[in-house]
């Protein structure tokens, strides 16, 4: 009997060895890989902050830009109209 259990109990526990190494391999690759997602994800975030941020930079030029040419433009029709008047 302690032949048989030896004959059959060593393969599988030395399989059983490998199998854990294998295992421990991949849980700390999809660790890493999870890590570098993460990195990833946040790449993508700060990117998209920095183009909202941009898009956000311009159109306020572009307000400003609206206002002093309205500005220009009613002192413009402000001095042909007192001109006009005199």
């Amino acid at each position: 009997m302690a032949a048989w259990s030896e004959a059959l109990l060593v393969p599988l526990v030395t399989r059983l060895g490998e199998q854990e190494a294998v295992i421990r391999d991949q849980a700390e690759m999809l660790g890493r890989q999870g890590a570098e997602l993460v990195e990833a994800k946040v790449r993508l975030v700060e990117a998209g902050a920095a183009r909202d941020a941009a898009e956000i930079a311009r159109r306020r030029n572009q307000r400003r830009l609206r206002t002093v040419v309205a500005v220009l433009v009613i002192l413009a029709i402000a001095g042909a109209v007192s001109a006009w008047a005199r």
